[in-house]
Order: structure tokens, then C-alpha cells, then sequence
């Protein structure tokens, strides 16, 4: 049971952290623009993350309350303070409304400080989010934050990246501020909670088992390209847990293949290894188990990407990588010799860049591979 248990709860949850990957080459320049209206930048900004100037900072917005959505504006943004407990990452970027559509708003991150492992995280939203309610597609199914008017002990269900399904229930602490926990609808196990404040326009902290990320500025104006993943599709969430086929639809022996097509222009994955999980996913404490953990990825050409343990090591390790061109058949190995994992997740998407406020788009994804 806690073999199944420990595989279910790994599968079911976005990943991320970032430890020494190899760096790939940067990407040569390419314009795959194929309608008129685009135009591709030649001169684009130095892609290096880096210091980002975003514009001014906003003053609480009392107008907003907890009875409505916010009404967001294109190059509004949200400086992110972010950690991982599963190996101690932490960083601070930005996310920037690119785009304002019918109804959804797009959200993007400053082209100088694209920070990849954040699509794995599953939050905050990158691309496409629902102006309803905040609402946007983790593991290709919908999570819902919110649900407005938000009231006292109002619920209602959803699910988190692949997880099981959760009970929402609010706690208004004040007409600007809400609380939401989410809990396992099976057993009442929590699972995730996050803040909503509306004097900023957005979930302004959130608490999983895998991340934690809170706001700590807020304003307008952001001037500058931003970057968006368009269309993020999991592509490949494998796994071996003790030697048991425990991931992926196509799971047989310690390989397996997935073909991507050419609708993508970019993967994003994480690859963990030796990592077990201790209680009930309530009250998950992340170990080490003993033993010999590796995960072997393989891109369309022939570009390998590997994370080892063993015994010496005395540790789990994650690691992060970003491939763009990634059409073709990728290969996936496995090794987990010990009650421990081998796991790997990947979420392709079609990055392209957006020049705000001006809304001038560019497709091609020259954007080189950052860290």
C-alpha cells in the first residue's frame, strides 16, 4: 500500500526544482512567422536572466473587493517570491498580463527573466487564464482558485495538476482578503491553500507540498517583450518505484518512448530520482531511500539529460532541463534499484514572445535555453 501510495502521490504532482543541468547550446535565430501581421523582432533583448525593470509600483486597489473578478490590465504585473521544500529552490521573478483576450488574459514572464521551472510548478498561471475565475489547465485538466462572489464557507470542486479531486471551502478574513483550502474529497486530507486579496488583483500566496510562492510587489506599466508558454501539454509523466511500473500510458520494462509533434517548439521537464515520501499526502515528509536511482532522457536528436543517485550520494536529486525543437520520438529510461523513485515529467508548450503594451507578436522561438 505504501508503494502505491507514494507512486500515485509522485505522478500526481507537479515537480520542479533547479540543481547543476548541462547548459544546451543557445538556439540559431529563426522566423517561422507565416502570417503578415507578425514581425519578428532582429534586435531582441539579451535573453539572459537577469535584473528586470517593470515599472512602477501599484497602491492597493480599494475599489476591488471579493464580490467580482478583477479587471486586470495588459502590463500589470506580480513580482513572485517562490521556494520548492523539495530541494530548497528558491527565486523571485515576474509575471506580466501580455495580453488581454474575449475571455481569457494572457500572462507571460519578462523575456530577460524567463524562469522555465515555473511551468512545471503548475503555479503561478503562465498562458491562457479564465477571467471568470482565475481558473487555467494543470496536467491538461482545470484548476479552479476561485469561485466569484467569494462568500464565507462557499465551496466547490476541482482538481491540481493530475491530483485527486478537492473540496475548496473559503474563509473571508475582510472584504479584500480570502483564504481557500483544498482538501482530498476522499479523506479530507489537505492539500493545498492559497490567499486571495483583491486589493492586488490575484492569489497572492499559495501552500503545497511541493512549492510555495507569495507576492511581494505589484504594479502597472511593464514596458518590454514578454515571454509566454501557449498551449502547455503534459507530455510525458513517467516513473519506476522500487522496480514497479508506476507511470506513464505506455509503461513496459525500464524504457519508454513518446512522440511529440510538431506543435511545439519547446519542452520543459524535471527528472527525480531516490526521492520517497513518508506519511499520508496530508502530511508528506520527502526522504532519501538508499539504493541506485537514474533517470535517462533522450531528445529527438540524440541529446542525452541524466540524474543519478547512489548509495555514496546520501540524497535524493532533482534536476531541471529545457529543449526547444523538441518534434520526434523522445526515449525515457528508468532505474530504480531500491524502495525509492525514478521520475520524469514534461510539459511542451509553443513559446512565443508578445511586445507590451504595443501587442506586437513574434512566433518564432529563438528564444536560446536559459540556465
Amino acid at each position: 500500500m505504501r508503494v502505491i501510495l507514494v507512486a500515485t502521490l509522485i505522478l500526481a504532482a507537479g515537480f520542479a526544482g533547479c540543481l547543476n543541468e548541462p547548459e544546451p547550446e543557445p538556439a540559431a535565430e529563426q522566423n517561422t512567422n507565416t502570417t503578415p501581421e507578425i514581425l519578428v523582432d532582429e534586435n531582441r533583448p539579451d535573453p539572459t536572466a537577469g535584473e528586470v525593470v517593470a515599472g512602477p509600483a501599484a497602491e492597493p486597489d480599494l475599489e476591488a473587493t471579493l464580490a467580482a473578478a478583477p479587471k486586470l490590465k495588459v502590463g500589470e504585473w506580480w513580482k513572485i517570491k517562490f521556494s520548492s521544500p523539495l530541494d530548497g529552490t528558491a527565486a523571485e521573478f515576474y509575471r506580466v498580463v501580455a495580453k488581454e483576450e474575449q475571455d481569457h488574459y494572457i500572462f507571460g514572464m519578462p523575456h530577460e527573466g524567463w524562469y522555465k521551472e515555473a511551468v512545471i510548478y503548475h503555479t503561478p498561471a503562465f498562458g491562457e487564464v479564465n477571467k471568470a475565475d482565475l481558473s487555467y489547465d494543470t496536467h491538461d485538466v482545470l484548476f479552479t482558485p476561485l469561485k466569484f462572489p467569494l462568500t464565507e464557507d462557499q465551496t466547490w470542486t476541482t482538481s491540481f495538476s493530475g491530483g485527486p479531486d478537492m473540496q475548496a471551502k473559503v474563509k473571508v478574513v475582510d472584504q479584500y482578503v480570502a483564504e481557500v483550502t483544498f482538501t482530498n474529497v476522499n479523506n479530507g486530507n489537505p492539500l493545498l491553500s492559497l490567499v486571495y486579496d483583491a486589493r492586488m488583483h490575484e492569489v497572492v500566496k499559495i501552500d503545497h507540498f511541493t512549492v510555495q510562492f507569495e507576492v511581494v510587489e505589484h504594479g502597472y506599466d511593464f514596458k518590454g517583450w514578454v515571454t509566454v508558454p501557449r498551449a502547455e501539454d503534459l507530455v510525458f509523466i513517467h516513473a519506476r518505484f522500487g522496480g514497479i511500473l508506476s507511470g506513464g500510458p505506455a509503461a513496459s520494462g525500464p524504457t519508454d518512448t513518446v512522440e511529440i509533434t510538431e506543435d511545439y517548439n519547446r519542452v520543459t521537464f524535471v527528472q527525480i530520482v531516490g526521492l520517497s515520501v513518508v506519511g499520508d499526502p496530508g502530511g508528506t515528509g520527502l526522504a532519501h531511500q538508499a539504493g541506485v536511482y537514474r533517470e535517462t532522457v533522450t531528445d529527438p536528436q540524440g541529446n542525452k539529460y541524466e540524474t543519478m543517485v547512489t548509495p555514496a550520494d546520501g540524497g535524493y536529486k532533482v534536476n531541471f532541463f529545457e529543449v526547444s525543437d523538441p518534434k520526434g520520438v523522445w526515449t525515457l529510461e528508468h532505474i530504480a534499484a531500491g524502495p525509492g523513485l525514478a521520475f520524469t515529467e514534461g510539459i511542451a508548450y509553443h513559446q512565443y514572445d508578445i511586445l507590451v503594451p504595443e501587442g506586437r507578436i513574434r512566433t518564432d522561438h529563438s528564444h536560446p535555453v536559459v540556465r
